[in-house]
């Protein structure tokens, strides 16, 4: 058959049957290459890989890779499960590989040659589709040869032969190209009233070549959940001797926990007296430093504010507990020792600042054994 492309620009060369099909191709450094075979509707079935032995071409020793098709669709794609959007392009396949494409072919990804992509063609290099009966120039918009159909002298985008899908590769493709069809029947997607449409057995148009099919909307963002406790810490077996405001905030879309403890004490002892100043600090630290680290406990839970407010109020109170001791000027209050004011103060004007409040009961047991609970916090 005449106009046959046999070499490729890569160097890859290429051999036909009588009815125009490509049925050899041989790499350009000529280690082997590849051979394959058409179905009576002419789509490929089956490709064998080949060696190169004393310039002969031997092919099938490691058997064939099947394409498989359901209506016309592909399914498989050399033996590997594929899925096509309504072009035709493949968009991924059962290896993992995902593909999406600019509207006239070019390829946004970075995946492997030789194998179907866009609008059913085969993929030979980037810059070029074996598309059955001719070539395409990937990107270009163009066939390297003219279509072989009988242009509609009513349609002007049918008189260049050359131009894919008449330039509207968004909605349309073109997988039968030279077989001898009157080019209208299968593109006649200009009609006299100026509406688009498209039909023919086996091929679809629409949904766009550049963007891969829509996804699902995401899921609606889970709201943070945030927490306020009361903790206590013992000192030589004392309770309440110290206490402080866990805060955290939990993100259950991203499954992470931020924390911080709101809490106060006395400044860092000095040598042979007790500190007298108070100020407000941050982390995980034993906070009363007039006594030895060893002596004070874990901080114990003892009232849990989840229980009794939403957890929109939490959140917010979070945030009001921070911006207030992030105010709360370090070193600037005398401290009281167990009549206050002290850390035990602290926290609870801490809570005031925030509007918030321990149940009566328990308000009662801390202003009883929690020194400094209820003193008034002089302002800075």
């Amino acid at each position: 058959m005449e106009n046959r492309l046999v070499t490729a620009a890569n160097g890859d060369r290429y051999s036909y049957d009588p009815n125009g099909k490509r049925v050899v191709k041989r790499w350009a450094d000529g280690s082997g290459g590849e051979l394959y075979f058409y179905g009576i509707t002419g789509q490929k079935l089956a490709t064998y890989s080949c060696i190169t032995y004393f310039s002969d071409l031997y092919c099938g020793l490691s058997g064939p890779q099947y394409n498989v098709y359901f209506k016309g669709k592909l399914m498989k794609s050399k033996g590997v499960v594929v899925a096509t959007d309504r072009l035709g392009s493949v968009r991924g396949n059962g290896n993992g590989e995902m593909m999406s494409y600019y509207p006239y072919g070019e390829e946004r990804t970075s995946t492997a040659d030789s194998r179907e992509k866009f609008g059913t063609y085969m993929r030979d290099s980037a810059s070029q589709d074996y598309a059955d009966q001719r070539y395409y120039g990937v990107g270009t918009g163009r066939y390297t040869t003219p279509e072989s159909y009988t242009d509609d002298p009513k349609n002007p985008l049918s008189w260049n032969q050359y131009v894919y899908v008449r330039g509207a590769p968004v909605n349309f493709n073109n997988p039968p190209g030279g077989q001898l069809r009157n080019r209208d029947d299968v593109f006649d997607f200009l009609n006299t009233d100026g509406n688009c449409t498209y039909e023919d057995e086996g091929y679809e148009g629409g949904g766009g070549g550049d963007e891969p099919p829509p996804l699902p909307p995401p899921a609606k963002p889970k709201p943070i959940e945030c927490d306020v406790t009361l903790m206590s810490t013992e000192i030589s077996g004392i309770p309440f001797v110290h206490t402080l405001l866990r805060v955290s905030a939990y993100d259950p879309n991203t499954d992470e926990t931020q924390s911080a403890d709101i809490q106060a004490g006395p400044v860092s002892k000095t040598t042979g007296t007790q500190a007298t100043r108070l100020e407000s600090l941050t982390g995980n630290a034993w906070l009363n430093s007039s006594f030895a680290p060893g002596d004070a406990s874990i901080p114990r839970p003892v009232w849990d504010f989840g229980s009794s407010y939403t957890n929109t109020q939490l959140c917010g109170d979070v945030t009001r507990l921070s911006l207030a001791q992030q105010a709360f000027p370090p070193g600037t209050i005398t401290y009281g020792g167990i009549l206050g004011p002290n850390s035990n103060t602290f926290t609870h004007s801490m809570l005031g600042s925030a509007d918030m409040q321990v149940p009566g009961v328990l308000d009662l047991v801390l202003i009883v054994s929690a020194p400094g609970w209820s003193a008034v916090m002089p302002k800075p």
